[in-house]
């Protein structure tokens, strides 16, 4: 039987599995650029809000109880040695579960000041577009409302949990904001062409949040480690204890 090992979680691929701002072909893709990387927009009427790309976990495979007692011996020692072999490798100079949390969070808290710097982007864009009222009112009017979601971070944001509700409160304000663009498909293309320009101001804006959005990434990966590391100790100590069984 082909073992999981720590598949996925601590591989040096694995960042690719987030979502990036590779820049916009559509609308979807557009929004995710100006903000909405981490928020599942859709929320069920049970409160629960789909999938998080950095906060959410693909639940990883292994064997299960009745699939170890299957094994003859001579199998089941080569798929401990192989879990022992991988944890040995990866289980050095890791972080404890509780520090690559808090890393994770500081790492989001450090793109979302970087993503509420919209702010004073949002004046530039008006300029630079000469957006005329009363377009350049609504979006102008969008910057208060960053700030106001973005002050009340620190006096509810204490956990990656707490978070997810901030991020969903942050996105729908981009969403909102994004709307105004959709209405003028002239500004839209315009807007759309230049985010991949960084000497433009809604493009240097990109560019600073996809190099924020980096160090999410790699402090993802630090969490997902440890949380693989914690599993294949749960799969060694079931092993150990079947071969106890066996004795």
């Amino acid at each position: 039987m082909k073992s999981t090992l720590l598949s996925g979680a601590i591989q040096p691929g694995e960042s690719n599995r987030y979502s990036r701002f590779s820049f916009a072909r559509n609308l979807s893709e557009l929004l995710l650029m100006l903000g909405l990387v981490f928020t599942g927009l859709n929320a069920h009427a049970d409160g629960n809000y789909e999938k998080h790309p950095i906060l959410d976990r693909d639940p990883k495979t292994y064997e299960s109880d009745a699939q170890i007692s299957a094994l003859p011996t001579d199998e089941l020692k080569v798929l401990r040695s192989s879990y022992a072999e991988a944890l040995n490798d990866t289980s050095k100079s890791v972080l404890s579960k509780e520090q690559a949390e808090e890393q994770l969070l500081q790492s989001l808290f450090a793109y979302d000041d970087v993503r509420v710097d919209i702010i004073n982007v949002i004046p530039l864009i008006i300029k630079d577009y000469d957006i005329q009222s009363p377009t350049s009112d609504r979006l102008a009017g969008f910057g208060d409302r960053f700030r106001t979601v973005h002050a009340q971070r620190s006096s509810y944001v204490e956990s990656l949990k707490d978070y997810r509700g901030y991020d969903f409160q942050q996105g729908m304000s981009y969403a909102s904001m994004m709307a105004v663009f959709f209405d003028n498909q002239e500004l839209y293309d315009q807007l759309h062409h230049d985010m991949t320009n960084p000497k433009t101001s809604i493009g240097a804006y990109i560019d600073h949040l996809n190099s924020s959005y980096m160090n999410v990434e790699k402090a993802r990966m630090n969490l997902d480690k440890v949380i693989a590391i914690e599993e294949v100790q749960a799969v060694l100590a079931r092993i150990d204890e079947n071969f106890k069984s066996r004795e």
